[in-house]
């Protein structure tokens, strides 16, 4: 970009004004891409599955970036009530693909009419940010990928 600090600064305030532009526009194309792979799924569970491999991936790769939300979170913590709400929104942006994605089989009858989906959602957004830092801890992709099945077969 060729900008100094101080025009860097001067365009976005400050660093903590800056994280959080980065944050905003990292959930939004992730969440834009997300809800594409849900349209293009054919079913809500197959999406599920394929969220968990694109995020063990990763693994197989020499860069483990991970997510800029979980590292984020993983970082700093919730020591900034702001970077926290940032943080909180693209959290809260990924629950509601993913529990689109759970009620989807509910309706295809892969999950049980009784699931709690708030709930598995919840339990899915832990399990992944769990892969998510597993992935960047430098664990192998096989221990993942059976991890990753775990997670899927306790849905049901």
């Amino acid at each position: 970009m060729r900008l100094s600090k101080s025009s860097l600064y001067q365009s976005f305030g400050n660093k903590e004004a800056l994280l959080i532009s980065c944050i905003d526009h990292y959930q939004t194309a992730f969440n834009q891409k997300l809800s594409e792979l849900l349209k293009a799924s054919t079913s809500g569970l197959g999406f599920i599955a394929q969220l968990l491999e694109s995020v063990i991936r990763e693994a197989n790769g020499r860069e483990r970036k991970g997510c800029l939300l979980v590292n984020t979170v993983n970082e700093l913590g919730t020591n900034e009530p702001i970077i926290t709400a940032a943080i909180d929104r693209g959290f809260n942006a990924v629950h509601v693909t993913i529990n689109k994605a759970l009620a989807k089989a509910v309706v295809e009858g892969d999950l049980s009419k009784n699931a709690n989906l708030d709930d598995l959602t919840a339990y899915l957004m832990v399990g992944i940010s769990g892969l998510r830092t597993m992935v960047k801890a430098g664990t192998e992709y096989n221990k993942l990928h059976r991890v990753a099945q775990i997670l899927l077969t306790a849905l049901k």
